[in-house]
């Protein structure tokens, strides 16, 4: 089972960023960083072998600790190569997906103006 975190996008990829997410990736106890050039974005994943094996209990483990370090980790990435993290995104599209539906119910067009 492969497990993907998206950390930050629209991140400037550096070559001084690239080398401390790759030393940083030898001392991970699991888990990976990643790059995909479309979004600029940085990722964590990690691949959980087991298959009919596995249990609930090895899931959520893997599930918290890839959490626990995507939120390590976004912050302090964004801090030094810009972008956006994933929680600032969402929050963003929430905040206009809310906006438009309160657009969308007012009735502008009765609106007396004082």
């Amino acid at each position: 089972m492969r497990f993907v975190a998206q950390l930050a996008r629209d991140v400037e990829i550096t070559p001084d960023l690239a080398i401390r997410l790759l030393q940083i990736n030898t001392k991970l106890r699991f888990g990976a960083f990643g790059y995909v050039k479309q979004g600029s974005c940085i990722t964590l994943q990690h691949t959980l072998l087991g298959g009919a094996a596995l249990d609930g209990a090895e899931l959520l483990a893997t599930l918290r600790d890839l959490a626990m370090l995507a939120d390590e980790y976004d912050d302090r990435i964004v801090a030094e190569a810009g972008g956006r993290t994933m929680q600032a995104l969402l929050e963003e599209a929430e905040m206009v997906a809310m906006r438009d539906s309160v657009i969308e119910g007012f009735p502008w067009d009765g609106v007396q103006k004082r």
